[in-house]
């Protein structure tokens, strides 16, 4: 936050002008209370949703239900249809695997190779997803047994095999418990007995299906199917030995392999030896598609959404995916933490629901409009009021009374929802039509969404004119066949109705395509060159009507009043937990210790009057380490510790807490003999006070210089042992 909006966000009062008979008056805004909007609570009942009743415990037991209800249904709409999104991605996929699967058996083995993205192989709930789609598509073949190998190291082929019957057994157990008397139980209940790991149990087993039906391995469609879900995770030498062994089942086994690939084909291929590569015929399918689901995710998931997000968050998501691998699941992650945020600590996020149904302010809580003056949107308003000049009375009414507060905040709702309206129109017009003409390669949605929310003229304009100037080689048929698609987004969506008017009166395609008909035989120069210049004018002409409705319908929505309340922007909340600043958290505990440990009323006077005499150690180390030089002398450094603390005070409390009858100390520490010898150190009739001092301090001093070395506060010096050395921070 800059210091113009701080400056703005502490506002608490506004002068008005009053007529020239009265005075300057000063109208106190309503005064910010503390928790009034995000603070603490009172929690609902036992048994009830973990959400607070806010605005100081004043908000309806109704309300703060509401508040989970709104939050639960738009995360339960978000996971299914992140599910959906994955499913219909996976589909061709799946059925080209099931091709292969299906193929007939040779001597080389066919190799399904899923390539995806590192971080989502092995991690990302939505690989997994996917996955599981490829998996269920295949089970539902009668014939198809799958063999799971789970991401784990293993260091022996034996392991290897022996976990991938572990699961194929648990699932005939599920069998066996459900049908005691199915026959393909039976028959595996005579193999029990044998090691796991003998793969020769699979090869009877699939011999007794095929006596049973009168048919051999080639002549059946049954298939056994291995998927290896982190190949990137597999000892070298095992994947070799394992390939070798499944290999010499070919004529036994009718056996397929899936590998599931997290870095590249070939860091893939050069663990392989040769002759194993021979054994193998791969086939290579992109399962990630990173780029096509999280725009799938945009238009499906956020776009349709009555609370859009915020370009501050929009930007924040789109940084971590520039900066990092981009990462699916983090993304859900992300839009759910936002939601859950946003519904958990706002009490006005229910407003624009219930006041569909109830427009009767009296019914409302003061504390509502209260929190409703707070906003930044609201303080800007009234700020742009007087500086119109508007009658004071009109403005004295909206800071005191709730039914006309309540009535701006019903219009603003009415103006938010037609801005909704035209953004989703916009947005699809870019996505669907204009953007797949103008870039050649698939484009983030999400950077289109930030750009077109931006709240900077600049983004917006620059974004518009990037995009229609890559239209201008465009043909004619393209555009008429644009033309043809914007007519029927307008039949479904009427704010395009306008542009679909103007185009209409105003690009006549049909002409030039005529024009261009003409021109399959011999033509003369000046027809062609006629042409080419009607084409150029059609072609200007309808990137001009595009260029003015588009920037004619993407101002941004902080030019309504009370638009906070209707979108999801807790971006810092989001930020601190997703991506927390460490240098900053850390500098602020040891600074502001008090505010973590609440050491200062513990209960014991004694114990409590030393906490105010001394500091944690490390708080005091790191005070003097803020205010030294690159390179600090150990012997310098512990010489300005020692002599920050109060030496008479410290021993003289030390003393007394050693020798309290309630045995603080001793309750403390919990260990008899570590309590004795302390007791003993300091009870040392021969040891001068100033040498127990030094020998304590000492060890403070040595300890917690290790801690901030840990921590990464400092670097010894190896070739001048005597020193420290700042570990350098980035902004230190």
């Amino acid at each position: 936050m800059d210091e113009t909006a701080y400056l703005e966000s502490q506002q608490t009062t506004y002068v008005i002008p009053a007529s020239s008979r009265s005075k300057r008056r000063c109208i106190n805004k309503t005064e910010p209370k503390p928790n009034l909007i995000a603070g603490e609570g009172q929690p609902l009942a036992p048994g009830e949703p973990p959400f607070l009743r806010l605005l100081q415990g004043r908000e309806s037991i109704t309300h703060a239900k509401l508040r989970y209800e709104l939050y639960t249904d738009m995360v339960t709409r978000q996971d299914q249809t992140a599910s959906r999104i994955l499913e219909e991605i996976s589909t061709k996929t799946l059925h080209e695997i099931e091709e292969v699967i299906s193929r007939p058996l040779g001597d080389m083995l066919d190799t399904v190779l899923l390539l995806s993205n590192s971080s989502i192989a092995t991690k990302a709930t939505t690989m997994r997803l996917a996955l599981k789609t490829i998996v269920n598509g295949l089970a539902k073949t009668d014939k198809s047994i799958e063999l799971k190998s789970r991401s784990r190291k293993y260091r022996t082929q034996k392991d290897t095999i022996n976990s991938d019957d572990d699961y194929d057994d648990d699932d005939d157990d599920d069998d066996d418990d459900d049908d005691d008397d199915d026959d393909d139980d039976d028959d595996m209940r005579t193999f029990d007995k044998r090691v796991p790991w003998d793969l020769e149990v699979a090869q009877e087993w699939c011999q007794a299906l095929w006596d049973r039906a009168g048919e051999d391995m080639h002549s059946s469609d049954l298939r056994m199917v291995l998927l290896l879900e982190d190949i990137d995770s597999y000892n070298v030498i095992l994947l070799n030995r394992l390939i070798r062994l499944l290999h010499s089942f070919k004529d036994r086994i009718p056996i397929k392999l899936i590998f599931n690939i997290g870095t590249n084909v070939q860091s893939f291929a050069n663990k392989l030896r040769n002759n194993v590569m021979h054994y193998l015929t791969f086939h290579k399918f992109k399962i990630e598609q990173t780029d096509n689901i999280i725009n799938k995710i945009v238009s499906d998931i956020i776009i349709p959404e009555s609370f859009l997000i915020g370009e501050e968050l929009a930007k924040f998501i789109l940084d971590r995916f520039k900066m990092s691998v981009k990462n699916v699941d983090e993304f859900l992650k992300i839009l759910k933490y936002a939601k859950m945020s946003f519904f958990f600590s706002n009490p006005l996020s229910v407003l624009a629901v219930v006041m569909e149904d109830n427009t009767n302010w009296q019914d409302y809580d003061h504390s509502y409009f209260e929190a409703l003056r707070m906003q930044p949107s609201f303080r800007r308003y009234i700020t742009m009021m007087i500086d119109k000049k508007v009658p004071s009375a009109k403005i004295e009414k909206l800071l005191s009374n709730d039914i006309a507060t309540g009535d701006a905040l019903m219009k603003a709702k009415k103006l938010y929802d037609v801005y909704v309206d035209g953004f989703k129109s916009v947005f699809t017009l870019i996505t669907k039509i204009i953007s797949p003409r103008s870039y050649k390669a698939t484009k983030n949605h999400l950077d289109f969404y930030y750009k077109l929310t931006s709240k900077d003229e600049f983004i917006r304009i620059q974004f518009i004119n990037e995009m229609l100037s890559l239209l201008k080689n465009i043909d004619i048929k393209e555009i008429d066949t644009m033309i043809n698609e914007i007519s029927t987004l307008a039949t479904e969506d009427t704010f395009l109705g306008p542009l679909n008017s103007r185009i209409k009166a105003n690009i006549n395609v049909s002409d030039v395509l005529e024009l261009e008909s003409t021109l399959g035989g011999p033509a003369h120069s000046t027809e062609v060159l006629n042409y080419k210049i009607e084409t150029r004018k059609l072609r200007d002409h309808f990137i001009a009507v595009l260029d003015d409705f588009l920037k004619s319908n993407i101002s941004p929505p902080d030019r309504i009043v009370f638009y906070e309340i209707f979108r999801l922007n807790e971006v810092e909340v989001v930020k601190m937990n997703l991506a927390p600043p460490t240098r900053a958290i850390i500098q602020e505990s040891l600074i502001n210790h008090e505010r973590y440990l609440g050491i200062s009323n513990t209960g014991h006077e004694i114990v409590d009057r030393l906490n105010n005499t001394m500091n944690p150690v490390i708080t005091d180390l790191f005070t003097i380490y803020r205010e030294t030089n690159l390179n600090l002398n150990i012997y310098d450094y512990y010489t300005a510790f020692r002599s920050s603390l109060e030496k008479d005070q410290i021993m003289k409390d030390i003393n007394t807490i050693l020798d309290d009858p309630e045995k603080i100390f001793e309750n403390y520490l919990n260990d008899d003999l570590r309590f004795k010898y302390i007791y003993q150190f300091f009870n040392n009739a021969q040891m001068s006070d100033e040498e127990k001092w030094e020998r304590l301090t000492l060890t403070f001093f040595l300890q917690k210089c290790e801690e901030l070395i840990t921590c990464g506060f400092f670097k010894q010096v190896k070739k001048k042992g005597e020193f420290l050395e700042k570990a350098i921070w980035k902004d230190l």
